[in-house]
């Protein structure tokens, strides 16, 4: 559920709430992230950066839930139509 994984990431103090303070240390963090060499601006490049860091997790993300158990599943359900 993604809610309840931004809460636990965002919510330091674990009281099961983010307050602003919690909510703008987030986006603190977010924005030091993206900040790659600190200059204290995001350009294009940082973010394009960004979007190809999170594609590419998406991609290895993809590929370990299509690995061996979903070829085996595959051929089993194949196999199971020529009957």
């Amino acid at each position: 559920m993604p809610g309840k994984r931004m809460l636990q990431r965002v919510d330091t103090n674990g009281d099961g709430a983010i307050s602003k303070d919690e909510m703008l240390a987030a986006r603190e963090r977010m924005f030091t992230k993206l900040d790659r060499n600190d200059d204290g601006v995001i350009d294009e490049k940082e973010i394009e950066g960004a979007r190809d860091a999170i594609m590419d997790r998406r991609r290895r993300a993809s590929c370990a839930w299509r690995g061996p158990i979903w070829r085996r599943r595959s051929r089993l359900l194949h196999s199971m139509k020529r009957r």
